[in-house]
């Protein structure tokens, strides 16, 4: 009888759970958008250090750890030689930058957040992300030279050059939708011409600095039937 009774509970769990509606997997999407402004630092032969404005648009597709993206910048910088040791020389310079660029970010550091959506399902985003960013870039410098400053090329005030940026970047998630980010961006670039000019005691190219902020926004995840998503 008792054996009877147990069969008869299991039986009824199983027609009832298989009548209870399917819970969705809600799984964090891949794609994401940002949108932000920075600064540009600027050392070449002009000056000491350019400082400038900066925009950008980027693109991501990530892989747990791992991201790719595709940025596009859009920047102004400029500098003079006063209040340098070539005060005397009195060249000046303001450079238009455009950069395309496509980088990889590796994670080393995530925090998740754990929620609940609106049907009360578990939801997890990544609350706190550290990580490293290498990649290639393309800036296009448009220089307008200022004061003294008359090259008698002047094909050198419009330059192209591949580049390397790398750096650190830390993302904090608002939300699952929502996280605002921060970049600290170094870059090597294969010219000495993003002022418009090279000295002839140059010993080195010139080199940008991006420092950034952006507020990011993930696209909505597909729901597909299963379990509840855990990433643990």
């Amino acid at each position: 009888m008792k054996l009877k009774s147990t069969f008869f509970l299991l039986l009824l769990f199983l027609i009832s759970g298989s009548l209870l509606p399917a819970q969705k997997d809600f799984r964090p999407s891949h794609f994401s958008a940002a949108a932000g402004s920075g600064i540009v630092l600027l050392f070449g032969d002009i000056g000491n250090m350019g400082i400038g404005n900066s925009y950008h648009l980027t693109g991501t597709y990530s892989l747990n750890k791992w991201a790719f993206r595709i940025s596009f910048m859009y920047g102004t910088v400029s500098d003079s030689d006063e209040g340098t040791v070539n005060a005397n020389r009195n060249y000046a310079y303001h450079s238009t930058l455009w950069q395309p660029s496509v980088q990889a970010v590796y994670s080393f550091f995530i925090d998740k957040h754990r929620g609940f959506n609106k049907k009360k399902l578990v939801r997890y985003w990544d609350r706190w992300r550290v990580d490293v960013i290498g990649g290639f870039s393309f800036p296009y410098a448009v220089v307008a030279p200022g004061n003294s400053f008359s090259p008698t090329d002047p094909s050198t005030l419009k330059n192209i050059s591949p580049a390397i940026p790398f750096g650190v970047g830390v993302q904090y998630g608002i939300s699952k939708s929502l996280a605002v980010r921060g970049e600290l961006m170094p870059q090597f670039v294969f010219s000495d011409y993003m002022d418009g000019f090279s000295s002839p005691y140059s010993q080195a190219n010139d080199f940008m600095y991006l420092i950034s902020v952006s507020i990011i926004y993930n696209f909505p995840a597909k729901q597909n039937s299963g379990a509840v998503y855990c990433p643990y």
